[in-house]
Protein backbone atom coordinates (compact mmCIF):
# COMPACT_ATOMS: atom_id res chain seq x y z
CA UNK A 1 0.00 0.00 0.00
CA UNK A 2 1.30 3.47 -0.84
CA UNK A 3 2.66 5.53 2.06
CA UNK A 4 -0.14 8.11 1.88
CA UNK A 5 -2.85 5.52 2.43
CA UNK A 6 -3.95 4.94 5.99
CA UNK A 7 -3.71 1.43 7.37
CA UNK A 8 -7.46 1.56 7.97
CA UNK A 9 -8.23 2.40 4.32
CA UNK A 10 -10.70 0.20 2.51
CA UNK A 11 -9.34 -3.05 1.13
CA UNK A 12 -10.80 -1.89 -2.18
CA UNK A 13 -8.03 0.70 -2.54
CA UNK A 14 -4.76 -1.03 -3.35
CA UNK A 15 -2.58 1.90 -4.32
CA UNK A 16 -2.50 5.66 -4.86
CA UNK A 17 0.48 7.24 -6.59
CA UNK A 18 1.71 9.73 -9.15
CA UNK A 19 2.46 8.36 -12.61
CA UNK A 20 3.67 10.74 -15.32
CA UNK A 21 2.09 13.66 -13.46
CA UNK A 22 -1.38 12.14 -12.98
CA UNK A 23 -2.94 10.74 -9.83
CA UNK A 24 -3.46 6.99 -10.24
CA UNK A 25 -5.71 5.06 -7.86
CA UNK A 26 -5.79 1.26 -8.16
CA UNK A 27 -8.98 -0.36 -6.90
CA UNK A 28 -9.97 -3.99 -6.41
CA UNK A 29 -12.85 -6.24 -5.43
CA UNK A 30 -16.38 -4.95 -5.02
CA UNK A 31 -17.01 -1.21 -4.68
CA UNK A 32 -20.19 -0.08 -2.98
CA UNK A 33 -21.63 2.30 -0.41
CA UNK A 34 -19.32 0.91 2.28
CA UNK A 35 -16.31 2.25 0.35
CA UNK A 36 -17.70 5.72 -0.33
CA UNK A 37 -15.95 7.51 2.54
CA UNK A 38 -12.53 6.27 1.50
CA UNK A 39 -13.26 6.90 -2.20
CA UNK A 40 -14.23 10.49 -1.42
CA UNK A 41 -10.90 11.01 0.29
CA UNK A 42 -8.65 9.20 -2.17
CA UNK A 43 -10.25 9.75 -5.59
CA UNK A 44 -8.96 13.30 -5.86
CA UNK A 45 -5.96 14.91 -7.44
CA UNK A 46 -2.91 14.48 -5.22
CA UNK A 47 -1.47 17.82 -4.02
CA UNK A 48 1.87 17.05 -5.70
CA UNK A 49 0.25 16.12 -9.04
CA UNK A 50 1.19 18.62 -11.75
CA UNK A 51 -1.67 17.37 -13.98
CA UNK A 52 -5.39 17.47 -13.04
CA UNK A 53 -6.04 13.98 -14.42
CA UNK A 54 -7.30 11.24 -12.11
CA UNK A 55 -6.75 7.70 -13.37
CA UNK A 56 -8.83 4.93 -11.82
CA UNK A 57 -7.46 1.45 -12.46
CA UNK A 58 -10.42 -0.96 -12.44
CA UNK A 59 -8.61 -4.02 -13.79
CA UNK A 60 -9.11 -5.83 -10.46
CA UNK A 61 -12.67 -4.62 -9.77
CA UNK A 62 -15.44 -7.20 -10.10
CA UNK A 63 -18.40 -5.03 -9.15
CA UNK A 64 -19.29 -1.39 -8.59
CA UNK A 65 -22.57 0.20 -7.64
CA UNK A 66 -24.32 3.46 -8.46
CA UNK A 67 -22.80 5.15 -5.40
CA UNK A 68 -19.36 4.50 -6.86
CA UNK A 69 -20.48 5.81 -10.24
CA UNK A 70 -21.71 9.01 -8.59
CA UNK A 71 -18.28 9.45 -7.03
CA UNK A 72 -16.68 8.94 -10.46
CA UNK A 73 -18.98 11.63 -11.92
CA UNK A 74 -17.91 14.04 -9.19
CA UNK A 75 -14.22 13.31 -9.83
CA UNK A 76 -14.80 13.77 -13.57
CA UNK A 77 -16.42 17.17 -13.05
CA UNK A 78 -13.60 18.38 -10.79
CA UNK A 79 -10.93 17.19 -13.22
CA UNK A 80 -12.68 18.83 -16.19
CA UNK A 81 -12.90 22.16 -14.33
CA UNK A 82 -9.11 22.03 -13.99
CA UNK A 83 -8.57 21.07 -17.64
CA UNK A 84 -8.08 17.33 -17.09
CA UNK A 85 -10.26 14.26 -17.14
CA UNK A 86 -11.19 11.10 -15.29
CA UNK A 87 -9.55 8.15 -16.98
CA UNK A 88 -10.67 4.61 -16.33
CA UNK A 89 -8.37 1.69 -17.05
CA UNK A 90 -9.51 -1.79 -18.06
CA UNK A 91 -12.96 -2.23 -16.56
CA UNK A 92 -13.99 -5.89 -16.35
CA UNK A 93 -17.29 -7.17 -17.76
CA UNK A 94 -19.68 -6.18 -14.93
CA UNK A 95 -18.26 -2.69 -14.25
CA UNK A 96 -18.13 -2.04 -18.01
CA UNK A 97 -21.74 -3.18 -18.33
CA UNK A 98 -22.82 -0.63 -15.69
CA UNK A 99 -20.76 2.11 -17.37
CA UNK A 100 -22.49 1.32 -20.66
CA UNK A 101 -26.00 1.10 -19.17
CA UNK A 102 -25.53 4.48 -17.52
CA UNK A 103 -23.95 5.86 -20.74
CA UNK A 104 -20.93 6.96 -18.72
CA UNK A 105 -18.70 5.03 -21.09
CA UNK A 106 -19.09 8.01 -23.45
CA UNK A 107 -18.44 10.55 -20.68
CA UNK A 108 -15.35 9.09 -19.02
CA UNK A 109 -12.14 8.35 -20.89
CA UNK A 110 -11.79 4.57 -21.02
CA UNK A 111 -8.40 3.01 -21.67
CA UNK A 112 -7.24 -0.57 -22.07
CA UNK A 113 -3.85 0.01 -20.44
CA UNK A 114 -2.35 2.13 -17.71
CA UNK A 115 0.33 3.31 -20.16
CA UNK A 116 -2.35 4.82 -22.41
CA UNK A 117 -4.26 6.32 -19.48
CA UNK A 118 -1.30 8.27 -18.08
CA UNK A 119 -0.43 10.05 -21.30
CA UNK A 120 -0.31 13.78 -20.49
CA UNK A 121 -3.01 14.57 -23.07
CA UNK A 122 -5.92 12.21 -23.56
CA UNK A 123 -6.53 11.47 -27.27
CA UNK A 124 -10.20 12.19 -26.70
CA UNK A 125 -9.36 15.76 -25.70
CA UNK A 126 -7.07 16.68 -28.55
CA UNK A 127 -10.09 18.37 -30.12
CA UNK A 128 -12.17 20.98 -28.23
CA UNK A 129 -15.29 19.50 -26.54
Amino acid sequence: MAPDLEQSASEAVLDRRLVRGSTVVTLAGELDLADLRVLRRLLVRMPAAPLPNVVVDLRQVDFLDCTTLRRFVSVHRSARLEGGCLRIVGPRAEPLRLLRLSRLDVVFCLHDTLVAAVEPRCPRHTQPD
